[in-house]
């Protein structure tokens, strides 16, 4: 499954990495808010340094913090499986999109 088009302003993503003996892969989660305020959550992995895969893990947008508790989830679980990632950044960013209770 080739990487997915991410829409909307990203407002979070999470990068981790897992290296052992015979692996080297990275792993993002990345949360973008579209102008309406809702919100998608994106996967992408592949080899380190070389993202190749991935895809929306929301089935339609939702808000932001559902988002936020979907993302926590997906991290918690790479960080608990057996071939265990660990986060490399958790950055946020300013979300530009106008909340509906806003607009003029």
């Amino acid at each position: 499954m080739p990487r997915p088009t991410i829409s909307g302003d990203v407002i979070r993503r999470i990068d981790m990495h897992h290296s052992s003996p015979g692996k080297d892969k990275d792993y993002r989660i990345t949360i973008t808010q579209e102008l309406d305020g809702l919100c998608r959550v994106y996967t992408e992995y592949g080899p380190a340094g070389k993202l190749k895969n991935g895809k929306e893990q929301t089935k339609k947008p939702i808000s932001a913090g559902q988002a936020e508790v979907m993302a926590d989830s997906i991290r918690d679980g790479k960080i608990k499986q057996t071939d265990s990632y660990a986060v490399i950044s958790e950055r946020r960013f300013s979300a530009t999109a106008t909340s509906p209770a806003n607009a003029a």
